[in-house]
């Protein structure tokens, strides 16, 4: 019973680091604007739309509310940060039957 608690807290765990590493992928291409910035965010937010939907344990990880926590983390530019909300709520307001609620945080 132990093993299995300590085994799903890391899974957990590591759910979140790779949701914050996922996120920043994005905003570090913010950072360094180019001409594809557009279209790296928007295969970004695909690519953590499938990541998300794929996890078979969400149940376990959603808040209090029974909502699912998503934060978008930018350094500089919270306009950018509401278009990324924006783009992945238009689609994905709901996973595996919960709702989802996004949040933008400043690293500054």
């Amino acid at each position: 019973m132990v093993n299995r608690l300590t085994l799903r807290k890391r899974l957990t765990w590591c759910f979140r680091l790779v949701v914050v590493l996922f996120l920043s992928v994005p905003l570090q291409a913010l950072m360094l604007a180019d001409s594809f910035t557009d279209r790296r965010i928007h295969v970004g937010t695909k690519l953590f739309k499938t990541l998300v939907s794929a996890d078979l344990e969400i149940n376990s990880k959603l808040s209090r509310e029974q909502k699912i926590n998503i934060a978008i983390i930018y350094s500089n530019n919270r306009l950018d940060a509401q278009a990324i909300a924006s783009g992945l709520s238009e689609n994905f307001s709901n996973i595996q039957g919960a709702h989802t609620h996004y949040e933008k945080l400043t690293l500054l």
